[in-house]
């Protein structure tokens, strides 16, 4: 039993990682040099979750999403990736008809035990995407990072 459960957490884990790292080859490819924005708001997000709630957060991320689908930037990638991991994860089912517009809505209106776990899943993913953000968008030469490298 012990391995079975040992076996589910490393497989959640590793769907988490699959995923993060196609959205952040996505991301690279999509937005080309401001893929740097992305990252460092990639790292933002989990701290305005933690600090401000999730739809807060989220409520912040949408009004910085500007511009329909055909002027995607690095906020829009975040709320469209965060979008379909909740529905890939079921806790946002093809039912209740949410896009990009109404995300943050449908964050409100989840029961306590979904809101939850919408939040640890998010939080777990964000975790993947800072990494491989990390590791695979250089910054911009000249420019430098948060971190001063």
């Amino acid at each position: 039993m012990k391995n079975l459960m040992a076996s589910k957490i490393t497989n959640h884990s590793q769907e988490r990682a699959n995923f993060a790292f196609e959205k952040v080859t996505e991301a690279k490819v999509k937005l080309k040099k401001n893929a740097t924005e992305f990252k460092s708001h990639v790292k933002k997000v989990p701290l305005m979750i933690r600090g401000n709630g999730l739809v807060a957060a989220y409520a912040f991320v949408h009004s910085k999403a500007k511009g329909g689908k055909d002027k995607e930037n690095d906020y829009h990638l975040i709320l469209a990736l965060s979008l379909e991991w909740l529905r890939e994860k079921s806790l946002i089912s093809g039912e209740m008809k949410v896009n990009e517009e109404n995300f943050t809505g449908a964050l409100a209106q989840l029961d306590r035990s979904a809101y939850r776990l919408a939040r640890r899943e998010l939080l777990s993913m964000f975790t993947w995407l800072k990494r491989f953000a990390d590791g695979m968008i250089k910054k911009e030469s000249g420019k430098e990072g948060e971190d001063g490298k």
